[in-house]
């Protein structure tokens, strides 16, 4: 019989991953992106874009806001994403999005100013925290599919200033 002790030691040597993706999908004003599943051209086009190349970026009407989506698949769809302040050099050639900052979020909630409490309290975690970073990673299924992505969460203080997320089908 294995002691409760000596299966606990071992504990910490392993990364317990979630049982399902930190991020699966985003909102903007409304309007759902789900990751690995929304072809890019699409999602460009319903929130009054254009690609470029393998990336469309945004900018909320207000200016304070930077949404940039990606696709690293051979079908197109959107895998990657990134929510962070605007920088009006960077941004020139993004469109303006009809919404504002505040609509634009992760499927469950995340975006730019909630607190690092909320952050845990959503993703029923911390993650791996380094110097203001909180790294979320999966492997795993979603549906019948093999998928691997994750989570940056970048705080400034215990709020959140940043947002980097991915998933895509495994290799």
């Amino acid at each position: 019989m294995t002691s409760p002790f000596l299966v606990l030691a071992w504990l910490p040597l392993f990364q317990v991953r979630p049982a399902a993706p930190p991020v699966q999908s985003l909102s903007v004003g409304g309007y759902r992106i789900v990751l690995a599943a929304t072809p890019l051209a699409r999602a460009a086009r319903r929130l009054g874009g254009r690609v470029d190349g393998p990336r469309a970026c945004f900018v909320t009407r207000e200016g304070r806001v930077r949404l940039t989506l990606e696709s690293s698949g051979a079908d197109g769809t959107v895998t990657g994403f990134a929510i962070a302040a605007a920088d009006s050099a960077a941004d020139a050639p993004c469109s303006r999005l009809r919404v504002r900052w505040r609509a634009v979020a992760t499927g469950n909630g995340l975006k730019l100013g909630r607190l690092r409490a909320d952050v845990t309290s959503l993703l029923g975690g911390s993650g791996r925290d380094s110097a203001g970073v909180a790294v979320y990673d999966f492997r795993g299924t979603r549906g019948p599919a093999a998928m691997t992505g994750g989570l940056r969460v970048t705080f400034r203080g215990d709020t959140v200033s940043a947002l980097r997320g991915s998933l895509r089908a495994a290799p």
